[in-house]
């Protein structure tokens, strides 16, 4: 799942697989606004096949919690 992830991360925001870990977040990944965090969304929904909830999205704020908001549903 961590590769699948990352390898959204990659193609949202352009940079190297090795550039993203748990602590990849808003705060410092270059590019990461509001525009980037809907587009990161539906490519994560996209990968996944799965529909966040509306109030999953706004905690969709780093790799860790992605992965386990992901494992969720299942």
């Amino acid at each position: 799942m961590r590769d699948d992830i990352i390898a959204v991360f990659v193609l949202i925001f352009g940079r190297a697989p090795e550039q993203f870990g748990d602590d990849t977040a808003p705060a410092n990944v270059e590019g990461w606004d509001s525009v980037r965090h809907v587009e990161l969304v539906v490519a994560l929904e996209e990968r996944f096949g799965c529909m966040f909830e509306p109030d999953e999205v706004p905690e969709l704020t780093s790799l860790a919690r992605i992965e386990d908001i992901l494992r969720r549903h299942g």
